[in-house]
Parts: C-alpha cells; structure tokens; sequence
C-alpha cells in the first residue's frame, strides 16, 4: 500500500521515473525531451500494407514518377496508447432580446464591452487548437490575418520573436 501511495504521488506530481546518472547518459538527440523520454524499436510486421487503389492509374507518388515499383510500406506490431485529448473552449453566447435569434450585421462588430451581455459556456474541444495564452501573447484572435498567424509561428525577423521575452 505504502509504495502504491508513493507511486501515484509521483505521477500525480510529474516526478521522472529513474536515477539523475540516467538522464546525464542520454543521447543528445532526446535533449527538451521530458526526462523519462527514451527510444524504441518499432517492429515492423511481415506482409506490406496493400496500396490504395486510385481511379485514376496515372497519380503516382512524386519519387516514383517513371512508373517503377512502389515501395512497399509496412505497419508496427506495436500500438500505442494516448490519454484522451481534454482541452477546453471558452464560448461566448450572445444575449438575446426577447429570445429571438441575434442577427449577424454586415460590417464589423466589437466584443461586447460588459461581460454580464454574454453568457459564456466551457465546452470540450474537439478538434485541436491554440491555446489561450499563445494567442493573447502574439494578439491573435479569429479575425487576425493569416500573415499573422505565419508570423507568430514563424517569426520573420528577431524583433517578431516573442518566444525570446
């Protein structure tokens, strides 16, 4: 019981599992890895996966263009378990007037100045996203253009690096 409370703590509290002499040893390929991060053969299984048959004969892969052999691909004996994805989003409902349906304008509208105008729900994610901070820290939001979206991911030029500060 009393090692089963220890393990638990240590999850619970992200302790890495193994000696510091370990984690000095690693090879430098696994280095802002997380300290319990290691390498792993993959098995690969006997028989190739069979290639998708496309409708059209003529789409090849860009590597084999002159129409020789595909090269055969195999899948991993071993699987992989992930936790369950279980980010949030905040979401803002707009009060309505008398229950009807707000009415999208044509021309841009400002977030609403009070927040006791809208009700905002937690809902699960379903599909990724940023997160809240990144977007606050590089000002980026829906409505940002797509160049600085590139930008904030890709700084252009030392002064757009953000990640420095």
């Amino acid at each position: 019981a009393e090692l089963q409370h220890r393990s638990l703590k240590a999850l619970k509290n992200n302790i890495p599992v193994g000696l510091l002499e370990d984690v000095s040893k690693r090879d430098a390929s696994l280095n802002g890895l997380a300290p319990t991060a290691f390498w792993q053969l993959l098995t690969k299984e006997l028989a190739p996966v069979p290639e998708p048959q496309n409708e059209d004969c003529s789409l090849r892969p860009p590597t084999e263009m002159d129409g020789r052999m595909v090269n055969p691909k195999y899948a991993f004996v071993e699987t992989f378990e992930r936790p369950e994805f279980t980010g949030q989003t905040e979401r803002v409902l707009p009060m309505t007037k008398g229950g009807k349906k707000k009415r999208k304008r044509a021309h841009k509208l400002s977030p609403p100045r009070d927040r006791n105008e809208s009700e905002i729900i937690m809902e699960p994610r379903v599909k990724g996203g940023p997160s809240k901070q990144f977007l606050e820290k590089y000002h980026l939001n829906e409505r940002s253009h797509p160049a600085d979206w590139f930008n904030a991911l890709i700084p252009l030029t030392p002064r757009d690096n953000l990640e420095l500060i």
